[in-house]
């Protein structure tokens, strides 16, 4: 996620590491041009966040993220299952029925990236809807298709009330 934040920002890090004396990370900005804007920060209480009832599969090969993520959606009313890798989600999707959405980060080791999960996943449940998220998808190029689920793609970091409008929205879009 830094790496991503940091190459949109048109940034660069530099790292410097020594056996048993430890590692230095130095990350370098841009100088930005415009004049400082001071806003007060907006506080959302969860009441105000739109959840629902609908099943969704949580695919993240970071243990942390995963758990984070089962939390934020149960907290909006959502029943969460989770898989750690492609593999896993799309045996979940066999055993259990009713899943409404995928929520799949796009980066993930063991042969199956989220573009291809996504992709298998929607060939045997068409109805199935899909959201994407990465730190960075130039790791992950979407193939000929592959490219239709840019369109519910999440940039990490995201907020609580970002991913809960993105979540309804891709649950709400009506398939043609």
């Amino acid at each position: 996620m830094v790496f991503g934040f940091i190459k949109r920002s048109g940034g660069h890090i530099k790292v410097y590491s020594e056996p048993d004396i430890g590692t230095t990370f130095r990350l370098y900005l841009p100088l930005s041009q415009n004049e400082v804007q001071h806003t007060e920060a907006k506080q959302i209480d969860s009441a105000d966040l739109r959840g629902g009832k609908e099943t969704i599969l949580v695919v993240d090969d970071e243990q942390a993220l995963l758990e984070l993520v089962e939390e934020l959606l149960r907290e909006l009313g959502y029943k969460v299952l989770a898989a750690s890798n492609g593999q896993q989600a799309l045996q979940q999707l066999e055993k259990e029925s009713g899943i409404d959405l995928l929520f799949s980060d796009v980066v993930m080791p063991g042969g199956i990236n989220g573009y291809e999960l996504a992709e298998q996943a929607v060939t045997k449940y068409p109805d199935l809807k899909v959201l994407l998220t990465s730190g960075y998808t130039e790791m992950a190029v979407a193939r000929n298709g592959q490219a239709r689920f840019d369109a519910h793609l999440i940039s990490k970091p995201y907020t609580q009330a970002g991913l809960a409008q993105q979540i309804r929205e891709c649950l709400s879009e009506v398939k043609q």
